[in-house]
């Protein structure tokens, strides 16, 4: 069972940012590390090869990086973001990728849960966010509700939301005018998901509304008695 966990958690890592030193520290002496590192670094070198990144960063990381420099560069807005990742991990080490990114321009604090956070600590990440000391948040689902976080003009999600009330509630933190909600997506199959995401959520509001608005329509209707004969 733990092979099996470290194995979901190293994807996840590596989707979300590629493999790098950081995952060769973090899995050093586990089976998912002895077993896929060196399959992972090759990975890396052949896609260097064939378009000239070596970094070792994945195309997501990249894409992140560029809709964060997009969103500073757009006139007359105070960067204002969220990045949503899956894994306590992951908010970690986004957090130390994107922190001085652009130049300096980039400070971003991590937001968890209260397994890696207190309580305390969680209110002074979001009092220093709304301060204006960081413009990113690189938080995981603790930061989809419950929590008074202000209005964001970017806000990205790593990987499509599993479900409605996700998506709903990740949406919802971008609030500010002309703000910009992203999903990460890395294939077709998972356009396709998001897409049908979307179209659940359609139909739910919609039958939602038609039964809000049941009982104005029943007061509407005129009573008809039929005649006794």
């Amino acid at each position: 069972i733990r092979e099996k966990k470290d194995c979901i958690a190293a994807g996840e890592l590596f989707r979300c940012l590629g493999w790098g030193d950081w995952l060769d520290t973090l899995l050093a002496g586990t089976s998912v590390g002895a077993d896929y590192g060196p399959l992972f670094h090759q990975f890396n070198r052949d896609a260097a090869a064939a378009h000239g990144a070596g970094s070792g960063e994945s195309p997501l990381l990249q894409a992140v990086k560029q809709e964060l420099i997009n969103a500073l560069n757009r006139p007359d807005q105070h960067l204002r973001a969220i990045v949503f990742v899956t894994s306590v991990d992951a908010a970690k080490l986004m957090q130390k990728v994107l922190n001085g990114l652009d130049e300096g321009r980039i400070h971003a604090q991590m937001l968890t849960g209260q397994s890696e956070l207190t309580k305390a600590q969680q209110m002074d990440a979001i009092h220093r966010f709304h301060a204006g000391e960081f413009n990113v948040l690189v938080a995981n689902s603790v930061a989809e509700e419950g929590l008074d976080i202000q209005a964001c003009n970017l806000v990205i999600r790593t990987e499509p939301p599993k479900t409605i009330i996700r998506n709903i509630q990740g949406r919802g933190r971008a609030r500010q005018a002309d703000a910009l909600y992203v999903i990460m997506c890395l294939d077709g199959t998972e356009v396709h998901e998001v897409d049908m995401l979307r179209a659940r959520e359609d139909t739910a509001m919609q039958v939602l509304t038609a039964f809000m608005l049941a009982p104005v329509m029943l007061e509407q209707t005129p009573l008809h008695t039929p005649a006794l004969s």
